[in-house]
């Protein structure tokens, strides 16, 4: 979770909230699996999941699931909860993206303090 200061820096500074949240799974493949000299496909066999699906994921097309986060963290040792929660932030943009004029017409009723 962001610090009350860290949000006020994001919040104060337009160019990082702009920022669209990256698919864990491009995160994955640029970054965590080469660091660890792993393939996709050395991966999938590991975890029990197809290539195809492995590979899915890994282009950012399809979802890192909780089941598979704990696989992952159970083959490479990559935190199963961050994999989740940066799932999570990018679903959240997309919606957010998919529905943007239907949420801007939604009044709002309350402010959170």
């Amino acid at each position: 979770m962001p610090t009350t200061e860290n949000q006020e820096f994001i919040e104060h500074n337009e160019f990082l909230t702009d920022l669209y949240p990256i698919h864990p799974g491009m995160v994955l493949k640029m970054d965590v699996l080469p660091a660890r000299k792993v393939t996709g496909v050395a991966l999938a066999q590991a975890i029990g999941a197809t290539q195809p699906s492995i590979a899915k994921v890994l282009n950012g097309k399809g979802p890192v699931t909780p089941s598979l986060a704990a696989r992952i963290e159970a083959a490479i040792g990559y935190p199963a909860d961050l994999l989740c929660r940066m799932q999570t932030l990018f679903d959240l943009a997309e919606v957010k993206r998919d529905n943007e004029a239907k949420l801007h017409a939604i009044p709002r009723i309350a402010v959170f303090a």
